[in-house]
């Protein structure tokens, strides 16, 4: 799957019954940054704070297994995304 966007993607985890582990991202074009552990609401969009924040810089490969992938929520926050990205996501 390829994505882009300007903004954010909310807070969750992609359900072990329909993809494997692990789930691998590479990301280009800018830097932003995955977080883990937060809560969203909308309308206006608010983020919890995260109970890990990871850099993601623009060419990282991201490889999410484990408690990362089956037990805490992750997102990129709107606020972590300073210009346009793309991901490219390696799931099965």
């Amino acid at each position: 799957m390829i994505t882009s966007l300007v903004g954010c993607i909310v807070s969750h985890i992609d359900p072990a019954h329909i993809f494997d582990r692990p789930i691998i991202s590479v990301s280009f074009m800018s830097n932003s940054a995955l977080s883990f552990g937060c809560k969203f609401s909308f309308k206006p969009i608010r983020v919890t704070d995260p109970v890990l924040c990871l850099p993601v810089c623009r060419g990282c490969v991201t490889i999410l297994s484990g408690y990362a992938a089956d037990n805490i929520t992750h997102c990129i926050r709107p606020q972590d995304v300073k210009k346009r990205r793309a991901v490219i996501i390696l799931r099965r």
